[in-house]
């Protein structure tokens, strides 16, 4: 799955970074959910683009996408928790299409991020 070499990838950073500390596995499982969580909100912004409403952003639709957000925490938490060892071992076994998933990889982490912005400005986010 494409999130588990996600996943892979951002823990071996944090592991660089925090050498003997353990926080890079909570780290790593922010950073995997926070992506996934923008990925959520850029369809959002596609959809209201493509069907928009005149409604402005009401309590109950924050509510729902705080609940999206800490769901897909806890999934990945779930998931990921003290399980770099058996991902790593996936992750290696299936080397056949590497460089085609790594690039999917970072495509995603791009996409996700810039796409919040290029679609704030341009379909006019910023200011209304």
């Amino acid at each position: 799955m494409i999130f588990d070499k996600h996943y892979y990838y951002l823990a071996k950073l944090y592991r660089k970074i925090s050498k003997n500390n353990h926080s890079w596995e909570s780290q790593t499982i922010l950073a995997l959910s926070s992506t996934q969580f923008v990925i959520c909100l850029d369809l959002y912004m596609l959809i209201d683009a493509i069907y928009p409403s005149k409604k402005k952003l009401s309590n109950s639709l924050i509510f729902f996408f705080t609940l999206i957000a800490f769901s897909i925490f806890i999934y990945n938490y779930k998931r990921y928790d003290g399980k770099f060892e058996i991902i790593e071992s996936k992750v290696r076994l299936k080397k056949m299409n590497d460089r085609l998933e790594t690039i999917i990889v970072i495509i995603t982490i791009l996409f996700a991020w810039i796409f919040i912005f290029f679609a704030a400005i341009v379909f006019g986010r910023f200011g209304n």
